[in-house]
């Protein structure tokens, strides 16, 4: 008798379902062809750089305030060893080293029960009318924080917001509409972990930037305009100069000193919008797999300007996913799912 052996299961992840969801196309580029770009986005480096900050001084809880403030900086510094060259890093160092500083020092005396640190999980995705369990996909993920709260299990989710919402229901609504959340909710609660809600750590992005000065040709027109106004034909006015990095650090800090900038909101799980979810990664992973059969991953059109800017693949659809635009704008990885990489100073 010959053994049959089951095929390896595909592993999706939150990052992975979202990617479907706004491009079938997009997430066949990412996750199936492995194509990544080769110039970092800005603000998702900036998130990964504040995330791995957060992680250092979460993972050392209850050690010296010292050490812990010292090793997040360490791990600052080694994330942008490029600022030397690349101005783009500089500004990212700058601005994640002030809101480092500031969170540190806003929470210095926090009392967390905390039980986990970035856990990974992973789990089973069934079909919710009959408990089928899928024979193409499993779930996997990592959270930033379990912590025990008012006596239950919670998510602790970091989140760094342009600024603060308009009001606290507003805010609210966003939150139900979370669908990362819910769906590490449902896996750690297969995984025997009872989450009742989730906490959400928002670190406010500065707005602030840094002043670049202007040229002379700029300078002179200004000054002509102004002493236009005045009778004497004069001006007091004078060039304004570049800011240094150490006055943006300092002016930095000082946006800080607001305690505004950090809040943290707490949400109770809709059993309701747990099922909801669990009813969504079920459908996509039909969509999946019907679009997978006859070779067809769709070009969602209507998200190729996403954000005001247009998507990382957006040249590469438009050029008819020519070879050499392929060549030019992405590298090929083996990761499919980065988020589960142990970092190091050396990425």
């Amino acid at each position: 008798m010959i053994a049959t052996v089951k095929p390896e299961k595909k592993t999706l992840t939150y990052s992975s379902i979202q990617c479907f969801r706004t491009c079938p196309k997009k997430y066949q580029n990412r996750y199936l062809e492995g194509l990544v770009p080769k110039e970092k986005d800005d603000c998702l480096y900036f998130g990964t750089v504040i995330h791995h900050a957060l992680e250092t001084w979460y993972g050392l809880y209850g050690q010296a305030y010292d050490l812990r403030c010292g090793e997040v900086l360490r791990i600052l510094d080694e994330q942008c060893k490029d600022r030397e060259t690349d101005t783009n890093v500089l500004k990212i160092f700058l601005q994640a080293s002030a809101m480092m500083r500031a969170y540190m020092e806003h929470y210095r005396y926090e009392q967390l029960d905390i039980q986990e640190v970035e856990m990974k999980f992973t789990g089973t995705i069934r079909n919710p009318d009959t408990g089928a369990e899928s024979r193409t996909f499993d779930m996997a993920g990592k959270v930033d924080l379990v912590t025990n709260y008012r006596d239950k299990l919670y998510i602790v989710e970091h989140k760094t917001r342009s600024s603060m919402p308009d009001n606290e229901e507003e805010f609210l609504d966003e939150l139900w509409a979370d669908t990362q959340i819910h769906l590490y909710a449902n896996y750690l609660r297969q995984n025997g972990l009872p989450v009742v809600g989730v906490i959400y750590n928002i670190l406010c992005k500065p707005t602030i930037k840094q002043k670049f000065g202007e040229t002379e040709e700029e300078f002179n027109i200004r000054y002509a305009e102004l002493a236009a106004k005045n009778k004497n034909g004069k001006s007091t006015a004078k060039r304004q100069l570049p800011e240094s990095d150490a006055e943006y650090a300092e002016r930095l800090d000082q946006w800080y000193s607001e305690k505004s900038r950090f809040f943290r909101v707490d949400l109770l799980l809709s059993q309701d919008r747990l099922a909801m979810v669990e009813r969504e990664v079920w459908s996509i992973t039909k969509q999946y797999l019907e679009q997978n059969r006859r070779n067809e991953f769709f070009c969602n059109t209507d998200s190729c300007f996403n954000w005001g800017r247009p998507c990382d693949y957006f040249p590469y659809c438009k050029s008819g996913y020519s070879k050499e635009m392929k060549e030019q704008l992405f590298g090929i990885t083996e990761d499919v799912h980065p988020e589960f990489l142990e970092w190091s100073a050396n990425d």
